[in-house]
């Protein structure tokens, strides 16, 4: 049996290599299913938004996500029974109300961008609470470890910008619907915001490797990642 230990260390140590790739594969094909998914749902709904008569698909695409994000928090739910209930009421009264949700789509897609936006600027401000751990702060503890006093400082100051980002996007959702011509909002909306936020992602990461040079950084990819990992629940306290 003794001669057959050494054995075990290479053969281990091949099955970790092989395995690598293959996390990297599995990776690389989720982030791309996630980004032809996004740009699929864009494309539809500003195909919806800007051209006349597709007010069914327009109300599925506006209703649909957010329906479906509901249907998982009200399966997740300590009280799963009583989510679901709510959640079949409410799909009863959007079918006993489809078409005339059909016929002002328009306004559910400005609700339920604006709603996401609001409460995504919510999920980072609640954060910045005396006795409460910004949200950046946790994505970036949950990257890095420990951090220093300046990463601590800089990255409360990247929640604050998160928070005006989202705010400014979702008050300037508000105003272009009412001034600007619906296929420019669509267009705003659907391709405008989308671009804005991986710029903030490139920006800020230019930004971190100036004010932390002693860090090690981790990529924009990573920094999406932490972001989702951490999520956006209740918010987290200090100890």
């Amino acid at each position: 049996m003794t001669e057959l230990m050494p054995e075990a260390t290479p053969v281990s140590a091949c099955e970790s290599a092989r395995a690598a790739p293959r996390a990297r594969t599995r990776s690389l094909t989720r982030t791309a299913s996630v980004a032809i998914l996004a740009i699929a749902y864009a494309l539809l709904a500003h195909f919806s938004t800007a051209q006349g008569g597709h007010g069914a698909l327009g109300a599925v695409l506006a209703i649909g996500p957010v329906g479906s994000i509901a249907l998982i928090f009200a399966w997740r739910s300590k009280r799963r029974v009583l989510g679901l209930t709510v959640w079949l009421l409410a799909a009863g009264l959007i079918a006993a109300h489809w078409y005339e949700l059909k016929m002002q789509f328009l306004w559910i897609y400005l609700i339920q961008q604006v709603g996401i936006y609001c409460l995504l600027g919510l999920s980072f401000g609640r954060t910045l609470v005396p006795g409460r751990v910004p949200l950046c702060t946790q994505m970036a503890v949950r990257v890095h470890g420990a951090l220093s006093a300046e990463a601590l400082r800089y990255t409360r100051q990247v929640t604050t910008a998160w928070t005006l980002f989202f705010a400014t996007i979702a008050a300037a959702l508000i105003v272009g619907f009412f001034s600007v011509p619906v296929t420019g909002w669509s267009v705003f909306a659907n391709f405008g915001i989308p671009v804005l936020i991986i710029s903030m992602f490139a920006i800020e990461d230019r930004i971190r490797r100036r004010a932390l040079p002693d860090m090690a950084h981790a990529g924009i990819i990573a920094t999406i990642r932490a972001s989702t990992a951490v999520g956006f629940g209740a918010p987290e306290r200090c100890s």
